[in-house]
C-alpha cells in the first residue's frame, strides 16, 4: 500500500536548500501554502505572511485566554489553532516575545538587564560561587521575599520587582527555575560532579551570574507585560 502523504495534496511544506558553512541542508518552512491561503482569506488579508502566522500562533500560545479557554484540549492533545478576531494584535505580541526569547544571552539588543542591585557584603567575587546549596528568596520559608536571592556564600541580589513572578513555564517563574538547577549537583550512582561554576569561569567568573540574572528578570517582566496586552475574544 502506498503511504499517503501527512499532508494533504496541494499543502506539502516550503523546501530550500541552504548552505552553512559548505554544507547543504534542507529547509522545510512547516506553514503550509493552504494554511497560509485559510488565514489570508479569514482575515481578507492578502499582505499576511508565514512569518507572520508564525508570530501570530506563539503570541496565542502565550494568551491566557486562549489556555483558559481550551485548558481541557491542551491537557489531551496538541494545541488547536482558531482563527481569533485580531490576527494582527496577536502577530505583533508573538513577534515581540521571540524577540525576548531568543536572546536570552543578550546579544541582539531585544534583551537589556534589569537594574538590580548587587550586594557583595565585602567578599569579592567570591559573594557569587555556587555550592551545594541553592539559592534562595530571602525572608523565611514560610514568608519568602522574592525581591531578594541569597547566595549561599553571602551574595545578595536585590531590587526584583513582584512583576517577575507573573510569568510561569511549566509551573515554575524563570527565576525559580534558575534557583532550583544553579548548584553543585553530585550524581549519587556516577559520582561525577556537576559544577555550574565551571560555566561561569569560562565566561569571566562568578559575576558573569549576575547579567544573565538580571536578563531573566527582564525576559519575565516583558514577557508578563506583552501577555496581559493581548486581547480577549469576543
Amino acid at each position: 500500500m502506498k503511504q499517503q502523504p501527512f499532508f494533504p495534496a496541494g499543502t506539502d511544506p516550503d523546501v530550500e536548500i541552504v548552505e552553512i558553512d559548505g554544507q547543504l541542508y534542507e529547509r522545510r518552512d512547516n506553514i503550509t501554502d493552504f494554511a497560509l491561503r485559510e488565514f489570508q482569506r479569514n482575515y481578507d488579508d492578502a499582505g499576511i505572511t508565514k512569518d507572520d502566522i508564525f508570530d501570530y500562533v506563539y503570541g496565542l500560545l502565550h494568551s491566557e485566554d486562549y489556555r483558559r479557554r481550551f485548558a481541557n484540549n491542551l491537557r489531551r492533545e496538541l494545541p488547536r489553532i482558531p482563527m481569533a478576531p485580531d490576527f494582527w494584535a496577536f502577530a505583533k505580541a508573538g513577534r515581540a516575545l521571540a524577540a525576548l526569547h531568543t536572546d536570552f544571552e543578550g546579544e541582539k539588543g531585544d534583551v537589556v538587564e534589569y537594574p538590580l542591585e548587587f550586594d557583595e557584603g565585602g567578599l569579592g567575587e567570591r559573594a557569587w560561587l555556587l555550592m551545594k546549596q541553592k539559592l534562595r528568596w530571602g525572608g523565611t520559608r514560610k514568608e519568602p521575599d522574592r525581591t531578594q536571592i541569597l547566595f549561599p556564600n553571602g551574595g545578595v541580589v536585590r531590587g526584583i520587582p513582584p512583576a517577575a513572578q507573573d510569568y510561569v513555564v511549566n509551573g515554575r517563574t524563570p527565576l525559580e527555575w534558575a534557583l532550583d538547577r544553579y548548584h553543585i549537583r553530585v550524581d549519587r550512582e556516577s559520582g561525577i560532579v556537576n559544577d555550574p561554576n565551571a560555566w561561569w569561569a569560562e565566561r569571566g567568573g562568578p559575576r558573569a551570574m549576575l547579567p544573565y540574572l538580571a536578563r531573566l528578570v527582564t525576559i519575565s517582566v516583558e514577557t508578563a507585560r506583552i501577555v496581559a496586552e493581548l486581547p480577549e475574544w469576543e
